[in-house]
């Protein structure tokens, strides 16, 4: 019985501390789903990206922002989709190998990367590809294998929960615009 109570007063000592600890939010640099479109924007700037605005309705999102710097070796490319709220919902990061560099450092580059992502997040849930989680059951991590000949890779986040929301609010969206089209194109008749 002493055994137990001890057990039992050990778990309630024990559990806040580990429930107090908050899982790390997938994140690029200064890109977070936790900041304001506002907010990532300015950072862009200020860390010497050019930035690119566009509103849109497409199945990634309602706006995107682009953020573009030239590295030495490699060149990384950025994209930001919003929901209709602004909020961010997915975002991928593409590095593109400048030109006359080897392809072997897009390798690297990807293995570093897939390491890296392991380390923080746990490991890969699916094999064949560098880099597959779906972390906290909330983000959904991936890195596919270097592309056109090794001169690419990508890194791509999203949240799952608000792209999912957000491809309701597209759906309808479009549907509205279908029928608006039809009803003008009856209307002629």
């Amino acid at each position: 019985m002493r055994k137990l109570l001890f057990m039992v007063s050990i778990m309630f000592i024990c559990m806040p501390v580990l429930t107090v600890t908050a899982q790390e939010i997938p994140s690029y640099g200064f890109v977070s789903f936790e900041d304001s479109s506002g907010t990532l924007l300015s950072r862009a700037r200020s860390e010497g990206y050019e930035v690119k605005e566009e509103e849109q309705l497409s199945s990634y999102g309602s706006s995107v922002a682009v953020f573009i710097k030239d590295q030495q070796f490699y060149g990384e490319t950025m994209y930001l989709f919003f929901d209709q709220d602004e909020n961010l919902i997915y975002f991928s990061v593409d590095f593109r190998l400048n030109e006359n560099q080897s392809p072997g450092i897009m390798n690297r580059l990807t293995d570093s990367v897939s390491e890296k992502l392991a380390e923080k997040y746990g490991d890969s849930d699916k094999e064949g590809v560098p880099y597959y989680k779906i972390y906290e059951n909330i983000y959904e991590i991936f890195l596919p294998p270097p592309g056109v000949p090794h001169q690419r890779t990508r890194i791509q986040f999203k949240r799952l929960d608000r792209f999912s929301a957000y491809l309701d609010y597209y759906e309808q969206e479009v549907l509205k615009l279908e029928n608006d089209e039809i009803e003008k194109t009856v209307e002629k008749l």
